[in-house]
């Protein structure tokens, strides 16, 4: 009797079909069955596309060039009230935590509460006067409206959002777009709300949650599909 199923391989791709008597290493059994190619009898008896593989990449932090401070934001807004907070991480060169923020913010969207991640983030630099900073959040939107100096803002914000982009124009500035795998200071942060509080310390309570949950500098490293 002859039996005609697709066949399909775990360790590579592409399409595979053939008829064998039940039992015997055909050709097609025979070239294939040694790649771990597997019989599907409940599969349709057409010709089957295999998927590709899967690739996983790994989504890290990097450390600022020399001179230069990173900061990472993240803004969060949760359930049905909008309860909103925001948080972000300065590093230097050595990946050596300088600071950290976490904030409440009360009522407000999931835009704003990023918004607010960066309006603070960048106050605090200005504030300790570094002037070269590298940004960087996990949201696309936030990135495009600084890069394009977007001023459409929430009229909630639009006073602070103003200003931060005067500011921003006398930074030397890197921005950047990372996954939110690689941004979990930020985000434990974000969601941590250490109501308002700005650590500058190595010793304060925020950096040594950080530390607590990521090691001594703080690193993220993570693999994504």
């Amino acid at each position: 009797m002859l039996i005609n199923k697709p066949f399909i391989s775990n360790g590579d791709y592409g399409y595979a079909v053939g008829q064998c008597k039940k039992g015997e290493a055909c050709e097609y059994r025979h070239s294939w069955g040694s790649n771990g190619f597997q019989e599907l009898a409940s599969l349709p008896k057409t010709l089957t596309k295999v998927p590709r593989k899967l690739q996983i990449d790994e989504v890290s932090w990097f450390p600022p060039p020399q001179n230069f401070i990173k900061i990472n934001t993240d803004g969060a807004a949760k359930g049905r009230s909008n309860e909103a907070s925001c948080g972000g991480v300065f590093r230097d060169c050595n990946g050596t935590i300088l600071g950290a923020f976490s904030s409440f913010l009360g009522n407000k969207t999931s835009l704003e509460a990023e918004l607010y991640g960066v309006i603070k983030a960048i106050n605090i630099a200005c504030a300790n006067q570094w002037h070269c900073v590298w940004l960087e959040v996990d949201s696309i939107l936030t990135l495009s409206m600084i890069a394009n100096n977007k001023t459409d803002v929430p009229i909630t914000i639009r006073e602070e959002w103003l200003k931060t982009l005067q500011q921003i124009q006398t930074m030397n500035l890197i921005y950047s777009h990372i996954y939110r795998e690689g941004n979990q200071v930020a985000d434990l942060l974000a969601n941590h709300v250490y109501y308002n509080s700005y650590v500058l310390s190595s010793s304060g309570g925020t950096i040594g949650m950080i530390r607590h949950n990521f090691g001594r500098v703080g690193h993220e490293k993570h693999s994504s599909v």
